[in-house]
């Protein structure tokens, strides 16, 4: 019986183990820059649209708006859409934190004051999409839910 405990024991401490550090592998892959690594970032995606969100991990909005941003990346290829946040988080730890609380599954850029100021940022949720062709299609400012975002990725893929 003691031996059987050990092993549960053990087994629950190695998956609490991995499943921590998965979310530390998705926080790392965070990258920070300004607005030549959000273009870049963009630029990359030639051939499908490409939604761009700026969020921050204290906005209540952005919280309401992420997983259905996140249920949205797992129901369409890579393929035929790209996703990328953009955190405008000055703390990293806070970033990291909703990364892995939400389980943000597309790339996230923790942008800088000069990339918010190149965007004309000015309140969150923002979210841009450019068209497979590279064209800023939609700027919309505020939450949207997640059907108002498929929506838009829709009559965004080439179909």
């Amino acid at each position: 019986m003691r031996r059987s405990f050990l092993i549960m024991r053990t087994m629950l401490t190695v998956c609490c183990l991995v499943v921590l550090w998965a979310g530390a592998v998705r926080a790392a892959d965070v990258q920070e820059g300004g607005s030549a690594l959000l273009l870049d970032s963009i630029a990359a995606q030639s051939g499908k649209p490409v939604l761009v969100n700026f969020f921050a991990s204290w906005c209540p909005p952005c919280k309401e708006e992420i997983p259905g941003l996140v249920s949205l990346r797992s129901q369409y290829a890579a393929d035929d859409v790209a996703i990328i946040g953009v955190s405008l988080d000055e703390s990293r730890s806070a970033l990291d934190r909703m990364i892995q609380d939400f389980g943000i599954n597309y790339p996230v850029i923790r942008g800088n004051r000069e990339l918010a100021g190149t965007f004309g940022v000015t309140g969150i949720p923002r979210l841009l999409v450019y068209s497979a062709e590279g064209k800023l299609v939609s700027d919309h400012l505020g939450y949207m839910t997640e059907e108002e975002l498929r929506q838009l990725i829709d009559a965004n893929i080439v179909k």
